[in-house]
């Protein structure tokens, strides 16, 4: 099967609750559950992305689109000759289709509040064994599918689905013929008062938004709801984080679901069986901000993970890299070399150029075998001499206003 997901960003927890906490309270260990310390000194392993990995560079053609600032890799798809991307939000979101040379193939839909049009690029499904695309718009609330040449196929409110239903952050093709849709959002609560630099409140302390339910089984043909239970969050999210742990993390045989609001990451599989797979038991402090470790990636032989920051003025929590080694069951503290403080969300285009595995979940694409980055003509015209051959090449033919040249990265 070569079509999965799209997902935004939020928070998330799944509650499987009598479960991992009768296992973990009384010191069990009945799921091979791996516990993750960052603060702990494990062995070093030192990877590089060559070492897992082939990296292609794509310059994206741009005569007939111009990308905004609001593509990351979460937003891409690759499938055989296609290579989907999403621009998700107003002033001008789209759906766009290159092939494998980054030569402009197509625009999937519109822009509109009309028929097979949208607002907004939420999340979307690539599915190849039917032949049509799947988009999410968050702001009209509704999925819209195409073929997979962009005829509009037909469309659902999700609130003809579900009444209470306000966004989902994160929809994947779960099965041939069932659909995961992840509501990252479905109730958050203010820890405290938090205004903006001009005074403004973005939220009261204690105030509470419910804007529906976590997870929804959606019929892949129909559009329609499908009886599952058991997964609401555990405790309320928090406005204190920036992080993009609602992502489901797609991987060959299902997803991973993390959240900031649970110590432990659990794995759906295409039957959507749940199991708990890792958990993070480090003591982050108590600086009032939320910190966690998420699923970078996932190759044949390793789990890359990277602890995820909260968002504050003083970004005193470090970011560090592990992966656990599959064959032989261990975990590795990974390039240590890395700066802990400083790697922030764009910095990470620093290491990448020169082949340092500094993944994050801001890596992950679509593909559970993909990775990913892009590239500003700015930045690579001011980083010049340390781009690889290659890159330098490329970047010898651009203009400052051009579309992003894609970094592909393909795991062994």
């Amino acid at each position: 099967m070569c079509g999965y997901t799209l997902i935004l960003r939020g928070f998330f927890v799944l509650c499987v609750c009598a479960l991992s906490c009768g296992c973990y309270q009384n010191g069990r260990d009945d799921f091979s559950i791996v516990s993750i310390d960052a603060n702990k000194k494990y062995p070093e392993l030192t990877l590089k992305i060559s070492d897992i990995a082939d990296v292609s560079y794509i310059p994206l053609e741009t005569e007939n689109v111009l990308f905004g600032s609001s593509v990351t890799p979460r937003q891409l798809f690759v499938c055989g000759d296609k290579i989907f991307i999403g621009d998700p939000y107003a002033p001008n979101p789209k759906l766009v289709v290159y092939d494998r040379t980054g030569t402009f193939v197509q625009i999937l839909g519109s822009y509109g509040r009309g028929p097979g049009e949208y607002l907004s690029i939420g999340g979307f499904v690539v599915d190849t064994l039917t032949g049509k695309v799947t988009i999410y718009d968050n702001l009209q609330g509704k999925l819209i599918v195409y073929d997979i040449d962009g005829k509009f196929r037909h469309e659902r409110k999700l609130r003809e689905i579900y009444e209470n239903q306000a966004e989902f952050s994160s929809i994947e093709l779960i099965s041939d013929d069932r659909l995961l849709a992840f509501n990252g959002y479905s109730l958050l609560v203010a820890k405290e008062d938090i205004q903006r630099p001009d005074g403004r409140y973005i939220a009261r302390a204690g105030q509470a938004y419910n804007r529906g339910k976590t997870l929804m089984i959606i019929d892949n043909r129909t559009l329609s709801e499908l009886p599952f239970s058991g997964f609401e969050y555990a405790n309320p999210g928090t406005f204190m984080v920036f992080t993009i742990f609602s992502h489901l993390t797609t991987q060959r045989e299902g997803v991973y679901l993390t959240s900031v609001r649970s110590d432990t990451i659990y794995f759906m599989n295409r039957n959507l069986e749940v199991v708990p797979k890792f958990r993070d038991i480090t003591n982050y402090g108590s600086s009032g901000f939320e910190a966690r470790l998420f699923p970078a990636a996932e190759t044949e032989r390793y789990v890359l993970f990277s602890t995820e920051l909260g968002q504050q003025e003083d970004n005193n929590i470090a970011r560090r890299f592990f992966a656990y080694d599959k064959k032989s069951e261990k975990l590795f503290r990974l390039n240590s070399d890395l700066p802990e403080k400083n790697l922030e969300y764009f910095s990470q285009e620093y290491f990448m150029i020169n082949d340092q595995l500094a993944l994050t979940q801001f890596s992950l694409t679509l593909n559970h075998n993909y990775a990913s980055r892009l590239f500003s003509p700015l930045f690579l015209l001011e980083h010049y001499n340390r781009l690889p051959k290659e890159l330098k090449e490329i970047t010898k033919s651009l203009k400052e206003d051009d579309n992003p040249v894609l970094m592909l990265i393909k795991f062994k």
